[in-house]
């Protein structure tokens, strides 16, 4: 796999610092005439009651959001993503109808692979930024310390002085996919007057050169989102895997 994180059984918590899940993907651009006009707009009516939608040449889309505005959908001729907010994710296992809306979009306009395929979930974690405590110590609470590592003492100096700070670390997969791995962590921090701060967290898995046929790409989620589980495991301390389970 190539990745240093180890396998676990994937658990739902009863409580996340989750904020969204983006999944996104790119193909060959699709010429638009009028049987993927007809065939598009049919897609949209009968998927979200939208009569009349008419797709435009890149790089415009056709965006939909759900009633509460914490799912959306963007259609493109050479893209399509998704973005569900924490209220509306609960778990992987329960995105399935949302993912199939996607297949069905791709297999409507004649896609039958994707060139990119793109997994991510953003968390924060509020904290009181107390005057004086340096937010290292912080993250050495939250986060675990296999990921800390990658901080130098460069870094630590270098954060007493700014209001926000991130680290990118990399790693490269071994798989069909070709894919690779990044975790972004860092924090913002607000003036103590203006309320609570907050730990950032982003881990983004996504393929590498290698097309991915649509038929598979269900398969090719389901196996990216137990990677992304597993990392963020990794990231964060066992204090903060406690307080989630409740």
């Amino acid at each position: 796999m190539g990745y240093p994180f180890p396998d676990i059984k994937i658990k739902v918590y009863p409580k996340t610092f989750l904020k969204d899940v983006h999944i996104f993907m790119t193909f060959s651009e699709v010429a638009l005439n009028d049987d993927v006009q007809n065939k598009a707009g049919a897609f949209f009516c009968k998927e979200f009651g939208l009569p009349n939608i008419k797709m435009e040449g890149m790089p415009k889309a056709v965006s939909v959001f759900s009633n509460e505005r914490d799912i959306s959908f963007t259609f493109g001729l050479a893209r399509a993503d998704m973005i569900i907010k924490r209220e509306a994710y609960r778990s992987f296992a329960d995105t399935q109808d949302l993912l199939n809306k996607y297949f069905r979009f791709l297999s409507a306009i004649g896609i039958d692979h994707v060139t990119k395929l793109s997994f991510s979930k953003y968390n924060e974690l509020g904290y009181e930024a107390k005057e004086g405590f340096p937010v290292s110590e912080v993250m050495s609470d939250v986060f675990s310390k296999d990921l800390l590592t990658s901080m130098t003492k460069k870094d630590v100096e270098t954060q007493k002085d700014l209001t926000r700070w991130e680290k990118v670390v990399h790693f490269e997969g071994k798989d069909d996919t070709d894919s690779s791995f990044t975790i972004e962590y860092g924090f913002r921090k607000l003036p103590v007057e203006k309320g609570r701060s907050s730990l950032t967290l982003k881990t983004i898995i996504e393929s590498g050169s290698v097309n991915i046929a649509t038929k598979d790409l269900h398969g090719t989620l389901s196996y990216y989102n137990q990677i992304l589980d597993n990392a963020f495991h990794w990231c964060v301390s066992n204090k903060v895997l406690k307080a989630m389970e409740g």
